[in-house]
């Protein structure tokens, strides 16, 4: 019968280990990109504990847990991407954490459960019954310590909202440095523990029932540090990110200056000419009835060359936009970019030009960058009126593949400091949202369009 219990115990560690894996996949699937690679982080998790549990002599739980957190995150690394290396770190110690602090708070109802049936001397009950009441108690606690690692788990999934930000050492050293205390309040308390039964021959708990609650208060409060130490890095993560956004819309209200100064330029030449053309017109008049053709000719090269206006290539309905967009259009023909404009600012409704400049230079900017790569790059950028909703369209040339961030839509930057970046789709959806539009993005084939609407009545 001694047997049968030893075998049950086992089975039900490993049952207790698949529903682990299940929960690690779940807990890894915002991380990574698909299922299979979601699915294999499941597998080498399940794998490594299971050989960690079957193997021949007994390890301290402080070296098992470590030995499962390099393989956990040598498999993310495998099956994510490389260069977030540190992000992976900190999620492979993080669900080993959750682990523990799971199956510690597990301690108190598996005691009251065991208490109340298999091992309750007052029902007496025949071996059969025991073993099965001892079946029941093992599903009772897989239930209860996985329904906790999976509320913990969602909890940090939950704070933690930077899953597609690229996270760097020294912020990993910021997170895991109470994750260390807690691991050394762990061992210390396992050493004791030990210590405690080799010298008194008896185990701590038995003498002193207090012993569980401590710990397991302990555990709480780990679960609890671990949530405020990812929450502080969030708040200081969103304030980076509003200070390189308040930097971004403080360029853009130079750019738009810069812009308004061109406009005002533009037509003081226009009117400085328009002032000038009769004293002109009357130099070439007369030049021309002496017959001085040589000096006509070179009269109206020092003109030409004399000529300072800004050509405008593009003729949108508003002088600023027309400034922005012959701009683009000027750096992108440099760049070997086809650039094709059919947009018309709206001429009626509650639209103000600096949100569209915003929306314009932005688009703009992300489809040159994208288009350059292009074996034929092109540039389209139209308008389109329907109903009450103005439509601003870009489309543009591109090789690669966007990756979209299933929580906001928006697509994945492939640059090294992806943190500082992403801010000009942020500024057009905030446009977008002003006046309760939306921002869309699809790639078909090798073009990518842009898409934002905004309602103007």
């Amino acid at each position: 019968m001694e047997a049968l219990w030893d075998y049950t115990n086992t089975v039900y560690e490993i049952v207790d280990l698949f529903l682990n894996a299940l929960i690690v996949m779940l807990f890894y699937r915002p991380y990574l990109r698909n299922r299979s690679r979601t699915l294999a982080e499941g597998m080498a998790y399940f794998l490594a504990m299971t050989v960690l549990y079957l193997m021949p002599y007994n390890m301290q739980a402080v070296f098992a847990y470590g030995l499962g957190i390099i393989v956990v995150c040598l498999a993310s690394t495998a099956f994510g991407q490389k260069e977030d290396l540190p992000q992976k770190v900190f999620l492979a110690v993080t669900i080993y954490l959750l682990r523990w602090i799971a199956s510690g708070v597990t301690i108190i109802p598996w005691n009251l459960i065991s208490s109340l049936t298999f091992a309750n001397p007052k029902l007496a009950l025949s071996p059969g019954r025991q073993y099965g009441w001892f079946v029941f108690a093992l599903i009772c606690n897989a239930l209860i310590e996985n329904g906790i690692l999976l509320f913990e788990t969602m909890a940090v999934n939950r704070v933690y909202k930077g899953k597609r930000e690229r996270m760097h050492w020294k912020e990993l050293g910021l997170l895991i440095s109470p994750y260390l205390a807690i691991v050394m309040g762990c061992w210390f308390s396992s050493f004791l523990t030990d210590a405690y039964e080799r010298d008194i021959r008896q185990y701590i708990w038995s003498s002193h029932s207090e012993y569980r609650w401590i710990k397991t208060a302990f555990q709480i409060i780990s679960f609890g540090a671990v949530i405020t130490v990812i929450w502080s890095y969030e708040e200081t993560r969103k304030a980076r990110e509003e200070l390189w956004q308040r930097t971004l819309i403080s360029r853009e209200t130079e750019d738009m200056k810069s812009h308004i100064g061109s406009v005002e330029k533009y037509y003081q030449d226009v009117r400085g000419m328009r002032h000038d053309l009769n004293n002109h017109l009357m130099v070439l008049s007369n030049l021309i009835r002496q017959e001085k053709w040589e000096e006509a000719v070179q009269y109206l090269e020092a003109l030409q060359e004399a000529d300072s206006m800004v050509e405008l290539d593009v003729k949108t309905g508003n002088p600023v936009t027309d400034i922005i967009l012959s701009e683009k259009k000027h750096e992108a023909e440099a760049d070997g970019v086809e650039f094709t404009s059919y947009f018309q600012f709206p001429g009626n409704g509650n639209i103000e030009i600096f949100d569209v400049c915003i929306v314009i230079s932005n688009a703009l900017q992300n489809a040159l960058e994208a288009a350059k790569g292009s074996k034929n790059p092109y540039i389209r950028v139209l308008s389109k009126m329907k109903n009450n909703a103005f439509l601003i369209i870009v489309q543009n040339s591109y090789e690669g593949a966007l990756v979209i961030d299933s929580e906001s839509g928006f697509p994945i930057s492939d640059k090294e400091d992806r943190e500082s970046h992403g801010f000009g789709i942020r500024n057009m959806k905030k446009v977008a949202e002003k006046y309760y539009g939306m921002i869309d993005i699809i790639q078909t084939g090798k073009e990518v369009e842009l898409t934002v609407m905004m309602i103007t009545g």
